[in-house]
């Protein structure tokens, strides 16, 4: 069964962080989820930020009237969706561990992947959604996020390769599209990048801080993990969501890196093995 999956990025200026939503359906799937979100919202378009600040189209509206858009949205994302991944990073951070120069196999290709947050935060959250499925994948991006004209030529050189690089993302397909056109779920991704990155900014602010009642309801009450990089994680059957930080900043670089010069698809298989998280990390309840 072939996915389709919608991606969107998140960007927090004052907190220098970036987040990269991807959410996938079945074919089918995506067809009714399109169609109750079009019920849900009407001749709204569905942008987190608006929604949050009750402003632009959702100017007007009560805070219980907000609330009420969030909740269905998660019912329709949550009752549709086959798996979703996540990635964030601190902006500053990364260009510590940027490479000066790439001398592995397409390396001017394969730079044009490190060169922005953006391009980055993509390749991670799509390798996760990847990891999961044995299935093809058309993708679908919203056009205009800040960074995406270098990610958009890295991306269209994957899906033009055949063989292990393109394996590596199960790429089926390529697309860009606004969230005023008729991919109308690019919303579910702008919602989930919305709602981790907030999530990140406020622990980053205050780790004692509760997880927001609308993440911990996409979430399934999961808790936030900690892994031994650094790194934070949450994982259930549907969501993967990852903070990259410390270590695990250079190992996303290194991941890339192995990715494009694998020789077949055993290689990489043996890629997604060696940088997939451990299945158990010790718990720790917040950031």
């Amino acid at each position: 069964m072939a996915l389709r999956a919608y991606f969107d990025a998140s960007v927090r200026e004052p907190s220098n962080l970036i987040c990269v939503a991807g959410v996938a359906f079945g074919l089918q799937s995506a067809k009714k989820a399109n169609s109750e979100w079009q019920s849900l919202f009407k001749n709204k378009i569905c942008h987190m930020t608006d929604l949050h600040a009750r402003r632009g189209e959702f100017e007007g509206i009560s805070r219980e009237e907000a609330s009420s858009y969030l909740v269905e949205a998660v019912k329709i994302i949550k009752s549709h969706m086959a798996f979703a991944g996540i990635a964030s990073f601190d902006m500053n951070e990364l260009k510590e561990h940027l490479p000066s120069d790439a001398v592995r196999k397409h390396a001017k290709k394969m730079k044009m992947g490190f060169e922005t947050p953006y391009a980055l935060a993509c390749h991670a959250a799509m390798f996760s959604l990847a990891y999961n499925t044995t299935n093809s994948i058309h993708y679908v991006f919203e056009l205009g996020d800040k960074g995406q004209p270098g990610a958009k030529k890295y991306l269209e050189f994957i899906g033009e390769q055949e063989g292990p690089i393109a394996e590596a993302y199960r790429v089926g397909s390529l697309a860009y599209a606004k969230k005023e056109s008729a991919h109308l779920l690019l919303g579910a991704s702008d919602i989930l990048a919305w709602e981790w990155g907030k999530d990140v900014e406020r622990a980053k602010k205050n780790s004692g801080s509760d997880m927001r009642r609308s993440l911990a309801e996409i979430l399934s009450n999961k808790p936030v993990l900690t892994l031994p990089s650094g790194a934070h994680l949450v994982r259930t059957d549907k969501f993967e969501c990852q903070h990259f930080t410390g270590e695990k900043f250079q190992s996303i670089l290194d991941q890339m890196g192995e990715l494009l010069s694998s020789k077949d698809f055993e290689e990489v298989e043996a890629v997604r093995a060696k940088f997939r998280p451990p299945p158990h990390p010790a718990p720790r309840l917040r950031w």
